[in-house]
């Protein structure tokens, strides 16, 4: 096999790797499954997702959770990867360092739902019907909370909004 055959073959496998390692589930030494909530999970402003996975591909279906009340449930799928503060508000100029320092990817989404705030979960990674969905307000933005029914904390997702608001959360930042 030629040195161009090698590196076709080993670019193919990388390439097929990809969407294999951002899967939400993992399996541990002992074979369980557990859900990676981290790459899985995401908060939303608008119609922009932001979320700790760099690679979401076009076209993923998201599950969308409303933080209204009452709780909507809707779908979506991603657009493309969100570059500006023009269609997402999280990467405008005065929130967009501390938001992008504290690892997320954003994503431009389409759906027929009109969000305000939401949770959205990436390619049915998990049963939104068995899960607790919520958000407060911290004195600078906005904690987004995905919990067991027994109330036990997985997922938390912070959204820097670059002004003061009132605080409404009463329980540590932390899972």
């Amino acid at each position: 096999m030629g040195d161009n055959m090698i590196k076709y073959y080993s670019l193919l496998v990388a390439l097929i790797s990809i969407p294999l390692i951002s899967c939400a589930e993992i399996r541990n030494k002992q074979g369980i499954t557990t859900i990676d909530y981290q790459s899985s999970v995401g908060w939303l402003h608008g119609r922009c997702l932001a979320i700790k996975n760099p690679n979401i591909l076009t076209g993923s279906h998201l599950t969308i959770v409303q933080l209204d009340e009452p709780q909507i449930t809707s779908s979506a799928t991603v657009l493309n990867k969100a570059i500006d503060g023009e269609k997402c508000f999280a990467l405008s100029k005065d929130r967009q360092k501390v938001n992008i320092d504290s690892g997320y990817s954003f994503y431009l989404i389409n759906t027929k739902a009109n969000i305000n705030l939401g949770i959205a979960v990436v390619d049915n990674a998990i049963n939104v019907e068995k899960y607790n969905f919520d958000y407060c307000t911290t004195t600078e933005g906005v904690l987004y909370k995905l919990n067991q029914q027994d109330g036990k904390g997985l997922w938390r997702g912070y959204y820097y909004l670059g002004y003061d608001s009132e605080e409404t959360c009463d329980a540590p930042l932390n899972l």
